[in-house]
């Protein structure tokens, strides 16, 4: 994951609230190396939602396929 990618998660219904239903998050930013545990800044629905768990964040969601 870097700084714009979009991701999709996978199970929205399984999101907090606060996240109001939204599919579609971007990373806006992500730790550097020997930080642990490794964290990302997140967006959804125009709110920042920062250091999250890099690991949760990858097994939750999936990158979000431009060519569909």
């Amino acid at each position: 994951m870097k700084p714009g990618d979009l991701r999709r998660w996978k199970y929205p219904d399984q999101m907090p609230s606060t996240f109001l239903g939204a599919e579609i998050i971007m990373i806006i930013s992500v730790s550097g190396p020997g930080v642990s545990p490794p964290s990302v800044d997140l967006i959804t629905n125009g709110k920042i939602h920062k250091s999250w768990n890099l690991d949760w964040v990858h097994k939750h969601s999936e990158a979000l396929n431009e060519s569909r």
